[in-house]
């Protein structure tokens, strides 16, 4: 798959090896389709490396060709293990309730794959979760758009029920011939040929308290995220700007002409790839800033004083005001809301 902006499709290893032992319940033949998709077989015995999302749809592709079940990426569920990308499935099993554990996956979707998100919306009672691409319908293999909502569907229901149903599923796709698959996976409405991928979920069930949650491990695990990801996403202009940003905030807050001239281009160029992923300087700089203020304020040792200097603000007051805008909530506040 190729995406607008200059960086090349990146997928995490751990859908490969999910899609080969996918592939394999078929007894199929898995390496010798890795090997038709040009895919270094080394790559099963790898957590740290990306594979070119180009092989990925490759190995989709064939993988619906030898097994003729149009339902494959429904199965590819069952064989994800939560523990294969990087603290980010133990952090969604910690999760305080659905919602929280959704707006880490779209916080933190880059671990799965460098282009593309996850889009979270709450339409009067519902919560809609989309799977957005960069790219016209058609590009991607419909199986793996199948795989990756089926899978948000399984990982619910490991943290919530067995029971758990959707209000409706959304797919651009066409109708497939295995529908009934579908059917008994998902067991709610199905609508085919529609705008976008999606869930659609009863907003009560997603604000529901899970009773595995574990605030602490989620913390945790969200450190393991975001190291992994200052490491792998060097390469893409958000990972590198949001890099870049961390990096300098420190000294003061940072602008778009700095940042452009570290990366060697200048601060149009930087602005049109930055709209090409769906953001913008100013809005990455809000997103880093709170997350990271969030974060440093769950660290009781570390004083206001000390997070708004590492926020690049030179005030409290402004910090205060700053954090009080986008939370309703003080920073004393909300450190004390958090931690009691």
């Amino acid at each position: 798959m190729t995406t607008p902006s200059s960086d090349p499709a990146k997928i995490h290893p751990a859908i490969a090896q999910t899609l080969v032992r996918t592939i394999e319940s078929y007894d199929v033949n898995a390496n010798a389709l890795l090997i038709q998709a040009g895919v270094d077989l080394d790559f099963q015995k790898q957590t740290s490396s990306r594979i070119d999302g180009g092989k990925i749809d490759d190995i989709w592709r064939l993988a619906l060709e030898a097994t003729n079940d149009d339902a494959i990426g429904i199965k590819f569920a069952s064989h994800f293990r939560l523990g294969s990308l990087h603290g980010l499935g133990f952090s969604w099993a910690a999760s305080s309730t659905l919602m929280d554990a959704f707006d880490r996956l779209s916080r933190y979707f880059a671990v799965i794959s460098n282009v593309g998100k996850v889009r979270v919306k709450e339409v009067d009672n519902c919560v809609e979760v989309a799977l957005v691409l960069p790219v016209p319908y058609g590009i991607a293999e419909d199986s793996a758009i199948d795989s990756a909502l089926a899978l948000f569907m399984h990982l619910c229901r490991i943290v919530h029920s067995n029971q758990l149903k959707p209000l409706r599923v959304e797919f651009q796709r066409p109708k497939p011939k295995a529908s009934q698959s579908f059917d008994n996976f998902f067991q709610c409405p199905i609508q085919y040929g529609a705008k976008e991928d999606k869930l659609v979920f009863n907003s009560k069930d997603m604000r529901e308290e899970l009773s595995i949650a574990n605030p602490d491990l989620a913390r945790a695990n969200d450190q393991v995220v975001i190291d992994y990801l200052r490491k792998h996403e060097a390469q893409h202009i958000v990972g590198k700007v949001t890099a870049l940003i961390i990096d300098a905030l420190p000294s003061g807050t940072p602008n778009q002409n700095g940042i452009a001239d570290q990366l060697a281009m200048s601060s149009k160029t930087l602005q049109r790839r930055l709209s090409a992923e769906d953001t913008s300087f100013s809005k990455l700089l809000d997103e880093v800033r709170l997350d990271l203020a969030k974060k440093y304020l769950l660290q009781e040792w570390r004083s206001i004083g000390e997070i708004c200097y590492m926020l690049g603000y030179s005030e409290p007051s402004n910090f205060t005001r700053w954090f009080k805008k986008n939370i309703d909530l003080s920073p004393a506040e909300y450190r004390s809301n958090k931690i009691s």
